[in-house]
């Protein structure tokens, strides 16, 4: 593949949202409650809900030269590596949060390389993955705003069983810095909220599309048995028109160009590449209509040159020789005068056609007046 690509295929938003849920429900259920944040000693569980926010802000932004396939999802997979999709806010997160945000790099990695070769998605530069995380973070607290109601953070029996872990622990003595394996964990990263919140994003992004009531609402989905593929394809259409994802495919081995450079510039004080495919045909129909257009100046031109050596031989041609008597003899027409004044205008726009700077398309411009008008005397 090469060229200006913004296709996101269903495959890939599938492999994209199964991931999120699916790295949660991993660490769910091999872990404990683990800490969170290396500046905070909280721990609990990530729900996708935080896991999203964590690789909306860790994935990297940065546009990529076209060389630079180490910066595109699914290239460096040939290798079984996942290429440079991090940047430096990695680092803030303790070492299992690292290994579940790699995790997902590397199956999301893995299922793009598989599109690539089957010719069905291209590779999409880490950049765009970032435009399309936030997107999906997004929808997906609409999604949990929407059933606030049925939240276990909200339900009084979690918060009640949070405040007596923290008592019972504060009369033992326990303190949060000190005990760090027994201290309660919060009702905002609680299992029970864990599991929750994957139910529901599963429903939205997987199994149930958004809700009837979300205007967006598909039709004919209530009408007509509707499988995961006709979701995936609703949210493919809807990621290009929340999006607008454009991108380069990336070229390994190509050489640095100074246009490339220029993309970069423009890129870093917000310009962003448009999603119209058709704008290289329209630049390639512009220029051969341009050329068309030079093209049949020029041949004006050159029947002008052609007029004007003619009228010039004319003129210049002595009188032919006696002829006999019995040959009528032949009578020349007179010159008109404007002709000559044509013709000697041209020769005076050729000469000083540099010293007055003319560009080539006036210059065929002029010519052509002045065919027109030899020809109509």
């Amino acid at each position: 593949m090469s060229g200006r690509h913004s296709h996101i295929s269903p495959e890939f938003h599938a492999i994209m949202t199964d991931e999120i849920t699916k790295v949660c429900d991993r660490s769910l259920r091999r872990w404990g409650p683990h800490q969170l944040c290396n500046e905070s000693p909280q721990t609990g569980y990530v729900h996708p809900l935080m896991f999203l926010d964590m690789l909306a802000r860790t994935i990297t932004c940065r546009i990529p030269f076209i060389y630079e396939c180490e910066i595109y999802c699914g290239p460096s997979w040939e290798r079984r590596e996942i290429g440079e999709p991090f940047n430096d806010n990695i680092n803030a997160f303790p070492d299992r949060i690292q290994s579940m945000m790699k995790s997902w790099v590397e199956n999301v990695s893995s299922i793009a390389y598989d599109l690539y070769q089957r010719d069905i998605q291209d590779y999409v530069p880490w950049c765009e993955i970032n435009k399309i995380l936030h997107f999906y973070l997004s929808e997906a607290r609409l999604q949990i705003s929407r059933y606030q109601n049925e939240d276990p953070e909200n339900l009084k029996e979690f918060q009640d069983r949070y405040q007596r872990e923290l008592y019972g622990n504060a009369a033992l003595g326990h303190t949060l810095e000190g005990w760090r394996n027994v201290a309660p964990v919060q009702p905002s990263v609680i299992k029970e909220r864990c599991e929750w919140q994957i139910k529901k994003l599963n429903d939205l992004f997987r199994d149930l599309c958004v809700p009837e009531i979300d205007e967006r609402y598909p039709e004919g989905l209530l009408s007509v048995s509707h499988t995961r593929e006709d979701i995936a394809q609703w949210w493919a259409v809807t990621i290009q028109q929340g999006c607008r994802p454009s991108w380069v495919s990336c070229r390994p081995g190509a050489e640095v160009r100074e246009d490339l450079d220029v993309l970069r510039v423009l890129a870093s004080v917000g310009w962003t590449p448009q999603q119209d495919r058709d704008i290289d045909a329209l630049l390639q129909r512009a220029d051969q209509e341009s050329a068309n257009e030079e093209l049949r100046l020029a041949r004006f031109a050159e029947a002008l040159r052609r007029g004007a050596a003619e009228l010039a031989q004319e003129v210049e041609t002595p009188e032919p020789p006696d002829t006999p008597s019995i040959e009528r003899p032949r009578v020349n027409e007179p010159v008109h005068p404007v002709k000559r004044k044509l013709t000697e205008l041209l020769y005076f726009i050729e000469d000083k056609r540099e010293s007055w700077n003319m560009n080539e398309g006036d210059y065929l411009v002029l010519t052509k007046k002045l065919k027109e008008t030899f020809d109509s005397v």
